[in-house]
């Protein structure tokens, strides 16, 4: 069959038209293709507000400051064992005894000494009042003598005088013949007779002297008897002091818990009937009180202003994974180590529930601060390496700069706003491994508000604006999803390497 021209012509239209609708056709097809991409699909949870303790982090092993070994202070044979390992004592209990017959022994011995030292005394007080009462009898009548003898002498002696005026009177008149022999002779006689009772007068007042010096001599008997008494006296104080002495060591025979505790050691070789020694090298018993723990740790020198005596410490322990213990700061020592550049912090811990034990090993978090921000998972936020500086190194428009209420390390989590993401730069002042406190934006246009959208998936592989759907609204930020908890349970987050974190330990 012959083909004309015009044939040629209507075939070649048919086949460019056929072509460019298979090429249409296929155009289309790819844009269908497009258009029905589907967007990730992420859970979000509701920002909300609250607080976060922020703390400093150090390690340790625990430690008691009671804790001794117990030494008996007499050597003896023991005669009675009350306790052994791990019993639980309280303070002033009886841990082992030991005989005591011979301080008994030598206790009644030194007592009947006493005894009879005071039977003496007694008597020794009897003689002294007897002589007190019969000294100052002799005394006042060996002195009234002695005044009578000296008050009659004196008058005797004016008398005698008298008469050997008239006597000489008497004698001159004779010897002019005025008088009669008789007359002189009367006058003589008077003279004589008082010269004589003067000379008795004088040996009165001798004897009535000598009455006093043996007055006076007894006084001095009694004086020995006093001085007697007091060495009696002297003696019962001595021998009562010994006697104080055995029964210290009769007391001391009865090993006692110095503190309430518990018995770590017991020493086997000490047994009823046995010899022990009062030696501090060999211990008979070991008594711990768990009561009281404490633990010690550097911190870092930079944070030395933000620890306070008194501040609050969280503790965690291996051997209680899913307890939590308390404690205090006890003491902050002031002193730098130049090598670590660090300074030690004792914290006290209350063990009345004997859970913990000395030794060990304890992750401590002090409470310095406990701010207020919005709390967020800690799985939902990226570290980012950007470094927050003083106001003089800032950089307008790029960060905010660091000051010391608005500490922190830089994160980025992403919001969710009308279907897209909302990536913001924000400030984390405290972490921990379920949560993080965030205090501000890093800038205004990354300022976050109560009840945002906070997507907690694939956080990692977000892109800024970019389409996502939800697929799950939690109510709080505070409970993360538990799947995603798993998923991510083994994924290593980025820490804040910062003076105020709940996760650092101290250097």
């Amino acid at each position: 069959m012959k083909i004309t021209a015009d044939k040629i012509k209507f075939l070649s239209i048919i086949f460019i038209s056929t072509a460019l609708l298979l090429f249409s056709s296929g155009c289309g097809k790819k844009e269908v293709k497009q258009e029905v991409k589907q967007a990730k699909k992420v859970q979000v949870v509701s920002i909300e507000k609250g607080n976060m303790p922020v703390t400093i982090g150090f390690t340790g092993n625990l430690y008691t400051e009671k804790e001794v070994s117990i030494v008996p202070r007499e050597g003896g044979q023991v005669e009675e064992i009350f306790v052994d390992e791990g019993d639980t004592v309280y303070e002033g209990q009886v841990l082992m005894k030991l005989n005591t017959d011979k301080l008994n022994a030598q206790k009644e011995a030194l007592l009947a000494q006493v005894d009879a030292l005071r039977k003496q005394h007694q008597q020794s007080v009897l003689n002294l009042e007897l002589q007190e009462s019969s000294i100052s009898v002799g005394i006042n009548q060996a002195d009234q003598s002695l005044l009578q003898a000296q008050t009659s002498s004196a008058e005797v002696e004016l008398r005698m005088k008298q008469a050997k005026i008239d006597l000489d009177r008497q004698q001159k008149l004779f010897e002019k013949g005025a008088v009669s022999q008789q007359a002189l002779e009367n006058a003589e006689l008077l003279y004589n007779t008082y010269a004589k009772q003067y000379d008795n007068s004088q040996s009165m007042i001798k004897n009535a002297n000598e009455a006093v010096r043996l007055a006076n001599a007894n006084s001095l008997q009694k004086d020995i008897t006093s001085q007697t008494i007091e060495s009696i006296d002297a003696q019962i104080n001595q021998i009562l002091s010994n006697v104080a002495l055995i029964e210290i060591s009769i007391n001391d025979c009865e090993v006692k818990a110095p503190f309430s505790g518990v018995i770590t050691y017991k020493d086997k070789t000490v047994n009823k009937g046995s010899i022990v020694v009062a030696s501090a090298s060999v211990p008979v018993f070991k008594i711990i009180d768990n009561s009281e723990l404490y633990l010690e740790g550097g911190v870092g020198e930079g944070k030395m202003e933000a620890v306070k005596v008194g501040n609050k410490v969280n503790l965690k322990l291996d051997a209680y994974p899913d307890k939590q213990f308390e404690g205090t700061v006890d003491t902050i020592i002031p002193q730098v180590d130049s090598t670590q550049m660090a300074f030690n912090v004792k914290v006290k811990v209350n063990n009345m529930s004997g859970e913990l034990q000395k030794g060990m090993y304890t992750r401590a978090e002090i409470e310095i601060d406990n701010p207020e921000g919005f709390i967020v998972p800690a799985d939902s936020i990226i570290k980012q390496a950007i470094i927050l500086g003083t106001p003089e190194q800032a950089e307008p428009g790029q960060f905010q700069p660091l000051d010391e209420i608005n500490r922190g390390d830089v994160y980025k989590l992403f919001i969710l706003k009308d279907g897209k993401t909302v990536a913001k730069n924000v400030i984390v002042v405290a972490i921990d491994q379920d949560k993080a406190l965030v205090s501000k934006g890093v800038t205004e246009k990354d300022e976050i508000k109560e009840h945002d959208k906070l997507i907690i998936t694939s956080v990692k592989t977000l892109q800024n604006d970019e389409d996502v759907e939800e697929t799950d609204y939690g109510p709080s930020s505070a409970s993360a999803d538990t799947d995603k908890k798993q998923e991510n349970k083994t994924e290593e987050k980025d820490l804040p390497n910062n003076d105020l974190t709940t996760t650092e330990e101290g250097k």
